[in-house]
């Protein structure tokens, strides 16, 4: 059966906690982190039938938030790849608690709004002439929310959940869902063995695992440098740590914080960069239980503090120190597209 388990534990984001049941979610809330999404995907996919997911939402965290809709969430279909964002990317399809469709970063009206105490079930038809994604709201089916391309069908879909402040439970067909199903689907879990995937396996043990530490003054391309390694590379499963990647996470209805930010800008660089320092801790205690591959994303020119920061990554195998030194024809492009 489909499930989140502790083996596959590199799914979701390191700042989303799932029970020991592995399937109920609960996004950290405090000390920045409210401002983040927390995504995961579920270890097994589907590449027929008609199939079905319930998302129950058990309950809106407290928060000190100054943000419209402090509490929300996404919910729906992704691909195996490295991007574990839902909506955000050409490869996931959701649908939100603000009552918007999204897909590649575009969002469309779509459903009702849901919240706390709502059941949302994900359809994806693979059986059909017409292969599409649907979804309901406590019983009400919204019809086709997303046609499925030939070229999407090429990859299993995996069940997929995105929250912002939301504490929630993923029924994969381990208990009765809330409203009956649309007639002619079934749960996740009784999807036949021909047409259920393993996503692909990250490292087996802190041996295995491989820790990258960034070395570079700021604008030299190391950001740069870790998407295009982590897209060359999807079965390493990199986690990237910095703060490009935090402003990423804290992204509003798929636009940039920075234009949605009503306080000052350094404001939120000293947030995300005391987020980073958390996620530090977080590593440490989670990294043994669920081996991760990671990259650090910072400029760590200075000999003490790459002393100090490997501390907390002391325990992972092979480790890697990757210096990026631009050219200056390269040097000037980026600070003209900075100014920009």
């Amino acid at each position: 059966s489909s499930g989140i388990n502790a083996e596959y534990g590199y799914l979701c984001d390191l700042y989303l906690d799932v029970d020991k049941d592995g399937v109920t979610g609960s996004p950290r809330t405090t000390n920045g982190f409210e401002c983040l999404w927390a995504s995961l995907r579920a270890t097994h996919g589907v590449s027929g039938g008609k199939i079905a997911f319930e998302v129950l939402a058990l309950e809106n965290l407290k928060v000190d938030s100054k943000e419209a809709n402090p509490h929300v969430m996404r919910v729906g279909w992704s691909h195996d790849e490295q991007d574990i964002s839902l909506g955000e990317n050409g490869s996931s399809w959701g649908y939100g608690g603000t009552a918007k469709k999204s897909y590649d970063n575009k969002y469309l009206n779509y459903g009702e709004r849901y919240t706390a105490g709502d059941s949302i079930v994900c359809y994806i038809d693979l059986e059909s002439a017409e292969k599409s994604i649907s979804f309901s709201k406590n019983g009400k089916h919204y019809g086709k929310a997303f046609s499925l391309k030939e070229d999407d069908l090429k990859k299993p879909f995996f069940p997929s959940v995105s929250s912002k402040n939301v504490k929630f439970l993923i029924n994969f067909g381990q208990q009765p869902t809330k409203e009956a199903l649309v007639e002619g689907y079934k749960m996740v879990a009784f999807t036949p063995a021909g047409q259920i995937h393993p996503s692909i396996a990250g490292p087996g043990t802190l041996k295995d695992a491989e820790f990258i530490m960034m070395v570079g003054l700021p604008a030299a391309g190391k950001s740069t440098w870790c998407e295009n390694h982590a897209a060359q590379n999807p079965d390493k499963r990199y986690n990237i740590l910095g703060t490009n990647m935090i402003m990423e996470k804290m992204k509003v209805t798929g636009l940039a914080r920075k234009r949605n930010y009503h306080g000052r800008w350094e404001e939120l660089i000293k947030k995300a960069t005391g987020i980073l320092n958390t996620l530090f801790k977080i590593v440490d205690d989670k990294v043994a239980k669920f081996p991760r591959n990671i990259i650090l994303d910072q400029t760590n020119v200075y000999e003490s503090a790459r002393r100090r920061k490997l501390r907390s990554f002391s325990h992972i195998g092979r480790k890697i120190a990757e210096c990026i030194v631009p050219g200056a024809n390269e040097k000037n492009q980026k600070k003209k597209k900075k100014k920009k």
